[in-house]
This record gives structure tokens, C-alpha cells and sequence, in this order.
């Protein structure tokens, strides 16, 4: 199976970036790796933060049998990506436990160089993480199948997530009316602005949702004075 971290970094090479600005990207603030026992059986456990300069990272805990730290690392660099192209003032963080419970989730890498030119649907909506692979999302964009890509599609969740953080700490009320307007405003905003990127520039939506959402992060970490 293709190292996921990986197909991140191929993605990062179709983006004009400097090489201070590669390295930073590439790089997570804080890998921490532990030892859980469970009824006498160890298991490996990750906390992993990728960035923080737009806010607190933020995300919760993949629990599966197979999970790794390449893939808790994908994980914490996306949500980064899904918390800034949101406009949300937080950074991405994921865990990680390879524990034996059944999981009804699916999985990265599911298309891939070897079935993707037998998709032949004009859209594929991402509600996993990183289900395309790099070479076959080069496939399916000269198919001319548009992907709404995770870091757009499934972050919701990290919007409401921001929703209850705010109201726990009364910097916000809760009135679901409001809170129903706000997130389509923010959802509907952030396609908007994928969406025309893409077709101006006659890239993807995936490279299109990268470069706003890298940019931002960018733009957060000159300001705190740690590129020029």
C-alpha cells in the first residue's frame, strides 16, 4: 500500500512553495508515541500535532487495528488543511490506537492507480480521508471527473467542533438557528472559493483546496516571525 505521508508530499509538489515553506509544511510540531495496555494486551498509541499556527490543534482518535504513524501524521496534516480553508481559528492534531474493535469507517487508498480509470462517475465526493491516491487523482482529472476532496467534504465536523469549543468557553451562544446559518455560510463560502480557484486557474479541486487553505497557514506563520 502506498505510505500516505507519501502522496502528501507529491501533492505539495504541484504547489509553488519555497523550500523553507516545504520543510515547515512537512514538519509536525510534536510526535508523541506511547504504550497502552488494554486486558493485558499492548497496544501502540500516537498523539501527533501537525501545526499550530492558526490555533490550538485540534481532532480526535482513529481507533483501528492497523493504524500507524504515517497514517495519524496524514491525519493531523489534513485537519490542519480542513480547519484553515474553513477560516476557523485552529490547528491540526490526530491520534492514533490499533485496538481490536470492530471499526465501520473506510480507509485511505481505496482508489487507486489500478481502478481508477474504470470509474466513470462526473463526481466523487471524499466523506474518507485521503480514499484517492495521488496517481490516481491525476487519472480521474484527466477523465474530467471532478473530486470534492476531504479537506473540503468532511470538514464539517471540525467546524462544529469549533461551534461547541466556543460556546463551552462563553464566547458563544447557543441558538441553533444561528449556528445551522453559520456553518452553511461557511461550508458554502469555502466550496465557493474552491470552486472558482479550480476553475480559474483549470486545476483541480483537491490542488485548488490546498493551495487557499496552505496559503493561510503560511500567512499565519509569518506573522508569528517563523518564515520571512
Amino acid at each position: 500500500m502506498t505510505d500516505i505521508f507519501e502522496d502528501i508530499k507529491k501533492r505539495l509538489d504541484k504547489i509553488d512553495l519555497s523550500e523553507n515553506e516545504r520543510e515547515l509544511l512537512l514538519k509536525h510540531e510534536k510526535i508523541t508515541k506511547k504504550e497502552l495496555e488494554v486486558n493485558g494486551k499492548k497496544y501502540d498509541a500516537w498523539r501527533i500535532i501537525h501545526n499550530n499556527a492558526l490555533g490550538l490543534g485540534k481532532g480526535g482518535i482513529r481507533f483501528h487495528p492497523g493504524v500507524n504513524e504515517d497514517e495519524v501524521k496524514s491525519l493531523s496534516f489534513w485537519m490542519s488543511l480542513k480547519t484553515s480553508l474553513m477560516g476557523i481559528p485552529l490547528g491540526g492534531g490526530k491520534g492514533g490506537v490499533s485496538v481490536d474493535v470492530l471499526v465501520l469507517a473506510a480507509l485511505e487508498n481505496q482508489v487507486t492507480l489500478e481502478n481508477a480509470d474504470k470509474i466513470n462517475a462526473k463526481y466523487i465526493l471524499e466523506l474518507a480521508n485521503g480514499p484517492v491516491t495521488y496517481d490516481a487523482d491525476e487519472i480521474l482529472f484527466s477523465k474530467g471527473i471532478k473530486v470534492i476532496p476531504d479537506i473540503l467534504a468532511n470538514a464539517g465536523g471540525g467546524v462544529v467542533s469549533y461551534f461547541e469549543w466556543d460556546i463551552n468557553r462563553g464566547a458563544r451562544e447557543f441558538d441553533q438557528d444561528k449556528l445551522n446559518e453559520e456553518f452553511n455560510e461557511i461550508m458554502t463560502g469555502s466550496f465557493e472559493m474552491v470552486y472558482d480557484l479550480g476553475e480559474e486557474k483549470k486545476i483541480s479541486l483537491r490542488d485548488a483546496s490546498y493551495e487557499l487553505a496552505i496559503e493561510r497557514i503560511l500567512e499565519a506563520e509569518r506573522d508569528r516571525g517563523n518564515l520571512e
